[in-house]
């Protein structure tokens, strides 16, 4: 890691995620508080920076004054993410399935998600004080975010494997980091995914089963905006249902009513400088 931050140019990055990156040398650390410090956005994942060189453990985080947390105990066990009501997201308040996270404490940062404890083997909440489970803090001219949880205990702590939600969650997540000013707006049951192509953008809609409910409510409304990065021609739907789009300043507003099961989306156009 040393070598590709020290010999590397960051400035092409928007974005640097360490995902559990046990050792961050002191010469990776300065290039990456630099990076930030000009504008970029990193992204610690679990256990990133709490090893020496030697592997030996460490007291906190090496990152700990740059990211605003310090740890404050061992791992919990398996939890659960609630998401806090934050401009990056309009998910607050859900409450998220997730592996062990560390146990830290925000002391200059912002809490994205809390993580709450579960008691076993219901997964049934408990009293537990939460801590806090994402955070973020200015650096800078550029943002640094801490998640307690690495990204495979957060989409595999279910049965029946990665939630929606917190697909959904990260994307917000990194999104923001980025720098996009991506913004969906679903109800609960409407999960939205979308993805640069080529010849512009392609998004899925998914109306999907809510627990506890056989069938699940048709998914009322649906809204997208989009910067004006990607200079839409056209925005339509590959079955044929009718889309409302339309060019605001320097967004495109997509919003599409009454999916009741699947729904792609494809927007034509060619991606700006």
């Amino acid at each position: 890691l040393d070598r590709q931050l020290s010999s590397g140019d960051l400035s092409q990055y928007r974005l640097l995620i360490l995902p559990g990156t046990p050792h961050i040398g002191s010469m990776s650390l300065s290039a990456i508080d630099a990076f930030v410090r000009r504008g970029g956005s990193v992204l610690f994942i679990g256990r990133a920076g709490t090893c020496g060189e030697a592997g030996e453990p460490l007291d906190d985080f090496v990152a700990s004054s740059m990211l605003g947390v310090n740890r404050i105990g061992d791992p919990s066990e398996s939890g659960y993410l609630r998401v806090a009501s934050t401009p990056l997201t309009d998910l607050g308040g859900l409450v998220i399935a997730a592996g062990a996270h560390e146990r830290v404490r925000a002391t200059g940062a912002q809490v994205i998600a809390e993580a709450l404890p579960a008691l076993h083997p219901f997964g049934e909440l408990t009293d537990a004080e939460p801590c806090p489970g994402i955070t973020w803090r200015l650096h800078g001219g550029g943002k640094a975010a801490y998640m307690g949880t690495t990204l495979a205990d957060v989409l595999t702590a279910s049965p029946d494997g990665a939630f929606p939600e917190a697909e959904q969650l990260i994307g917000h997540l990194v999104r923001w980091l980025g720098g996009e000013r991506v913004r969906i707006r679903a109800p609960r049951n409407g999960l939205v995914q979308l993805h640069r192509t080529p010849g512009g953008a392609t998004a899925h809609i998914v109306n999907r089963p809510v627990s506890g409910v056989h069938e699940p409510p048709v998914c009322e409304r649906v809204e997208i905006a989009i910067p004006q990065t990607l200079y839409a021609a056209n925005v339509r739907a590959l079955d044929g249902t009718d889309v409302s789009w339309e060019l605001r300043r320097d967004e495109l507003h997509i919003a599409v009513h009454d999916i009741a099961d699947y729904l792609c989306l494809h927007i034509d156009g060619a991606v700006g400088s």
